[in-house]
């Protein structure tokens, strides 16, 4: 898996930077994550992560909060499992997680760019 070049910011690891593609209807493969901190360590995720994503052209949500699952405090190891709907509609989508830490303090990762998703037909 490649890894953002940008140590000044939030990171996600990502496999070289393409697209995750899913077929319309797909659940599998759950989309899986490492979250890295500006210094480029695994980040320290007390509190909540969600994940978002809305269509590239329309920017219309299509996930306001995902439920995530954090695997691996450790490694920053974060599981996002496809939801029906989330993947009923063939379109380019861009996504994020958030890390919600509490009294008003969230981060994305990342948090310069996004995840970038296609569901084809």
């Amino acid at each position: 898996m490649g890894l953002s070049s940008d140590r000044s910011r939030n990171a996600v690891s990502s496999p070289l930077g393409e697209p995750i593609i899913l077929k319309v209807g797909n659940r599998l493969p759950a989309l899986v994550a490492n979250l890295f901190d500006p210094t480029g360590k695994p980040a320290s995720l007390p509190g909540t992560v969600t994940f978002r994503m809305r269509e590239v052209f329309t920017r219309r949500s299509k996930i306001t909060a995902g439920v995530v699952t954090l695997q691996d405090p450790a490694t920053a190891s974060v599981r996002y499992d496809w939801q029906a709907a989330d993947t009923d509609t063939p379109a380019e989508y861009e996504g994020h997680f958030d890390h919600d830490q509490g009294g008003g303090i969230v981060e994305s990762f990342p948090s310069n760019g996004a995840i970038r998703i296609r569901i084809e037909p």
